[in-house]
C-alpha cells in the first residue's frame, strides 16, 4: 500500500508540473520581447552625414577639438538640448549594397566617407540595438593604384585602359569588413579588436610621369653605363615629388612603373651608393615603400627571390612580385598580367599599409621614458672598441613619429660592468644556455654554440629590477628599459640563437658582440643573409616599437581563418628596421602612420567595450529603455547617446583621413558618456522590481492544443489518485470506526 501510495503522489506532482508548464506556456504567447540579431559579426555606428545631424553640431565639435577634457553638455543652450534629444542618431542600417564603392571615387568618398542611408529616426532606444552597434568601429582606407607608363608609352608599348584594370579590382579586391587583429594577444583576451577597416581602391592612369621616370634612369645610366644595379633613390625622389604634388594626400598610393627599358637586367640597390656595407648582404629589389604614404614597383626591372633559406613560409620568389618578364603576349592576354598586379596589391594592403598588430601597445600615456642599459663586460668609461651601437639614429627616428598633445618621451643613457657588478654577471651567466647542431659538409661535423635564453633572461630581469633601477637612478614611473648586453664574446651569441633584440611587454633585451658577419637563415638570391653584430641599432629600434606601439614586422600579421599568425617576406626589405634583408635605420609610412594608429585603436576597443558592457548588462531586464527612465532621465540618456554617436561618427571619418590628433580628442571626449551612462542605467536598474502575476482570462483564450491536452491529463490523473488512494482509505477508517465503537 506504501509502494502504491508514493507513485500515485508521484504520478501527482508531475501533472501539476505539466499543467503549471503549459499555461506559463500560453502566458509566453501574449508577451512581445524585442531582440536584435548579432549574426555577422555585428553592426556599427554609422557616419552620420553632415545635413542629418542637429545645427548645433559644428559648435559642439569645434568645442570639443578645443577642450576634449571638457564635457559639452552642461555647455548646451535649452534649444539645443531640445535638439539633441528629439530624434535617434547612430542607429539606422547603412544602405544595402557592396562593401565597396567603385572604383574611381575617392574623392567623392572623402566628403561623404559611407555612402550610407543614414536617416534620424523617431524608434525609441533599443539595449539591444545599442548593443549590436556597439560591436564595430569602421576605418575607410583608401587607394590609389597609379599606372605609369600603360599608355603605349612604356616598355613593349603596353597599352591598357582604365576600364580593364577597374573590373579586376571591382571583382578581386572588393573586400568585406575586416577585423584589426592582435598577433600577440594577452591571456583571455580576444586576438580581434572592435575596429573594422574597409578597403577603398581607385585607379588612374598617369601619362606624365613616365617621362619624368625614364629621364632620371637614362640619365644615371649614362653616368653609370657598365652598372646593373640602380640606387632606389633615383626614382624614389621622382615618385616622392609626385606625391607631393597634392597637399593634403589622404589616400595611400601604389604606382606601377613601366618605364622603357634601358637595359636588358637591371635591379635596384637598397642604399643611395654603389659600395654597400661589406658586413652585410646586399638585397637587390625592384619595390619599394617611401617615407610618405606611397610605394612603388618597376615590373620592367629584374624581379629578385629572398626569404627563409632552409625552413620557413613566406619566401619570395621571382613569380611573387610583378613583372612584364614573364608575360610575352600582354597586349593580347592581359588578364594574367592584370590578376598578377592585383595579387601584388592586396599583399601590399594586408602586409605593409594596414598590418596587424603586434601585441597590446603601451597603456594610456603621458610622459614616457626610454632607459638604455649598456651591461659591459669592461670597465665602464673604457672607449668602446668595436660597438656601433647608435643611439642618436633610434632617438631621432622615434622623435620623428606623431605624438599627441601632452605626450612627451625622454631618453637615458647608463652603463653597468659585469666586471664589478656581481648581480650583473650573475644574470647573464645565469641566462647561457648551448645547442648543438649538425653540418654535413664532406664530413659530418656535430658544432656546439652558445646562445642567451630570452625568457630566462627576462624573468631574472623582472627579479631584480627594482635593484637595478635604484643603481641607475631611475624613478620615472613609465619607463621602458632596455638592456643592451655588450659583450666580448668572440663566437657568435645571439638571443635563442637567432635575434639581436627581443621585444617584452615591459622591457627590450638585446645582445651584440665583435663578429662582423653573421649569417642568418634568410637568403636573397641564392646566398645567406649577414648583418654586423658589432651593431644592433636596427633590431633595438624595432624591439622598441613592438613594446611600445605594437608594430609588427613587415612579414608576420594574423591570419583569423587559420586562428595563427602567417608570414610574407614580400615587403620585409627597404625602409624597415625589421629583419635582416636591409640596412637601413630609417622608418618608412608604415611604422610612422601605425604608432598613433595603434595607440587609438586600443583606445577605441577599450571605450566601445565599457559602454557595451553597460548596455548589455541592461538588456537581461527585458524593459525597454523609454519604460525604465522617467521622462526626463530618458530625454537625458537620449541626449547623451546622441552626442556619444556623433562622437564615433567624427572620430571614425577623422581616423579614415589620417587626422590622428581630432581623432583622439573625439575618442577622449566619449569618457564623459560613457561615465553618464554608467550612471543613468544603473539608476535605471535599481529602480526596476520583479514580481509575479496571475495568468488572466486572454491568456487562457490562446492556449494550444497540447496545452488542453495536458491539463486533461493532470485532472484524469488527480481523479486516478482520489479513486485510488482516497476513497479507500476513508472506507478503512470508517471500519476501524465501527470496530472501536463495538
Amino acid at each position: 500500500d506504501n509502494t502504491r501510495a508514493w507513485t500515485l503522489v508521484r504520478l501527482f506532482v508531475v501533472a501539476i508540473f505539466c499543467i503549471t508548464t503549459s499555461l506559463t506556456t500560453a502566458a509566453a504567447t501574449t508577451t512581445t520581447t524585442t531582440t536584435t540579431s548579432t549574426g555577422g559579426g555585428g553592426g556599427s555606428i554609422s557616419t552620420i552625414p553632415t545635413a542629418a545631424l542637429p545645427h548645433s553640431a559644428e559648435r559642439i565639435g569645434y568645442l570639443i577639438l578645443k577642450d576634449p577634457s571638457r564635457d559639452v553638455l552642461p555647455l548646451l543652450t535649452s534649444e539645443e538640448r531640445q535638439e539633441w534629444s528629439s530624434t535617434v542618431l547612430g542607429l539606422s542600417a547603412p544602405a544595402a549594397g557592396s562593401a565597396t564603392a567603385s572604383v574611381g571615387q575617392v574623392e567623392q568618398l572623402l566628403e561623404n566617407m559611407d555612402n550610407v542611408d543614414d536617416v534620424p529616426t523617431d524608434t525609441p532606444l533599443d539595449a539591444n540595438a545599442i548593443v549590436h552597434h556597439l560591436q564595430n568601429f569602421d576605418e575607410t582606407i583608401h587607394v590609389t593604384v597609379k599606372l605609369v607608363g600603360f599608355s603605349g608609352d612604356g616598355n613593349r608599348q603596353v597599352k591598357l585602359t582604365q576600364a580593364q584594370w577597374s573590373k579586376y579590382f571591382s571583382l578581386l579586391l572588393a573586400k568585406t569588413k575586416e577585423r584589426v587583429a592582435v598577433v600577440n594577444a594577452k591571456p583571455g583576451q580576444p586576438h580581434e579588436l572592435a575596429v573594422r577597416k574597409r578597403f577603398f581602391f581607385d585607379v588612374v592612369v598617369d601619362t606624365a610621369l613616365v617621362a619624368e621616370v625614364n629621364k632620371a634612369l637614362q640619365g644615371y645610366f649614362a653616368l653609370e653605363p657598365n652598372s646593373e644595379q640602380v640606387p632606389y633613390n633615383i626614382v624614389d625622389d621622382v615618385i616622392h615629388a609626385d606625391f607631393k604634388k597634392n597637399k593634403g594626400n589622404t589616400y595611400y598610393t601604389i604606382y606601377i612603373l613601366n618605364p622603357n627599358l634601358v637595359r636588358p637586367t637591371y635591379t635596384y640597390l637598397q642604399t643611395s651608393s654603389l659600395h654597400p656595407s661589406p658586413t652585410h648582404t646586399p638585397c637587390h629589389t625592384n619595390i619599394w615603400a617611401g617615407e610618405d604614404r606611397y610605394m612603388w614597383v618597376d615590373i620592367t626591372a629584374t624581379p629578385q627571390s629572398y626569404g627563409p633559406y632552409s625552413v620557413g613560409d613566406g619566401a619570395i620568389s621571382e613569380v611573387d612580385i610583378s613583372s612584364l618578364i614573364r608575360h610575352p603576349s600582354i597586349q593580347s592576354h592581359p588578364e594574367s598580367f592584370i590578376l598578377e598586379v592585383t595579387t601584388f596589391v592586396q599583399r601590399t594592403c594586408e602586409f605593409l599599409i594596414s598590418p596587424s598588430l603586434w601585441r597590446q601597445p603601451l597603456a594610456e600615456w603621458e610622459r614616457l621614458t626610454i632607459h638604455l642599459v649598456m651591461v659591459h663586460d669592461h670597465p665602464v668609461g673604457e672607449k668602446e672598441k668595436f660597438g656601433l651601437f647608435d643611439f642618436e639614429a633610434i632617438k631621432s627616428e622615434i622623435l620623428e613619429l606623431e605624438r599627441f598633445q601632452g605626450q612627451t618621451i625622454d631618453f637615458k643613457l647608463s652603463e653597468l660592468s659585469m666586471i664589478d657588478n656581481n648581480m650583473c654577471a650573475t644574470l647573464y651567466t645565469n641566462s647561457i644556455k648551448t645547442h648543438t647542431s649538425t653540418i654535413v659538409k664532406e664530413t659530418i661535423k656535430a658544432t656546439v654554440r652558445q646562445y642567451l635564453d630570452s625568457a630566462e633572461l627576462h624573468h631574472l630581469l623582472q627579479m631584480k629590477q627594482s635593484s637595478i633601477f635604484n643603481m641607475i637612478g631611475e624613478s620615472s614611473d613609465n619607463v621602458i628599459p632596455v638592456y643592451l648586453f655588450d659583450v666580448s664574446f668572440e663566437d657568435i651569441l645571439l638571443l635563442d640563437r637567432y635575434h639581436q633584440a627581443i621585444s617584452f611587454e615591459d622591457m627590450v633585451i638585446a645582445v651584440q658582440t665583435p663578429i662582423m658577419r653573421v649569417a642568418y637563415d634568410y637568403g636573397c638570391q641564392g646566398k645567406f643573409v649577414s648583418a654586423d653584430a658589432r651593431d644592433s641599432t636596427r633590431p633595438v629600434l624595432a624591439a622598441i616599437l613592438q613594446t611600445v606601439w605594437g608594430i609588427s614586422p613587415t612579414h608576420e600579421v594574423w591570419d583569423p581563418a587559420h586562428a595563427k599568425p602567417k608570414q610574407n617576406f614580400l615587403w620585409a626589405l627597404g625602409r624597415t628596421p625589421f629583419l635582416p634583408f636591409s640596412s637601413s635605420k630609417e622608418l618608412s609610412f608604415a611604422q610612422r602612420t601605425a604608432a598613433p594608429r595603434h595607440y587609438l585603436y586600443m583606445r577605441i576597443n577599450s571605450t566601445l567595450g565599457q559602454a557595451r558592457s553597460l548596455f548589455a548588462t541592461f538588456t537581461k531586464y527585458g524593459v525597454p529603455l523609454d519604460q525604465a527612465f522617467h521622462t526626463q532621465e530618458y530625454q537625458l540618456l537620449l541626449r547623451r547617446w546622441n552626442l556619444f554617436a556623433f562622437k564615433v561618427s567624427e572620430a571614425q571619418r577623422y581616423l579614415s583621413l589620417h587626422n590622428y590628433e581630432s581623432c583622439h580628442d573625439y575618442v577622449v571626449a566619449l569618457q564623459h558618456d560613457v561615465a553618464d551612462f554608467k550612471a543613468l542605467l544603473s539608476d535605471a536598474a535599481h529602480s526596476i522590481d520583479s514580481y509575479f502575476f496571475c495568468v488572466n482570462k486572454e491568456s487562457l483564450q490562446t492556449l494550444k492544443p497540447y496545452n488542453y491536452a495536458a491539463i486533461a491529463s493532470t485532472v484524469a490523473v488527480a481523479g486516478y489518485v482520489v479513486y485510488h488512494l482516497i476513497v479507500p482509505r476513508t472506507a478503512l477508517l470508517r471500519r476501524l470506526t465501527r470496530s472501536k465503537a463495538k
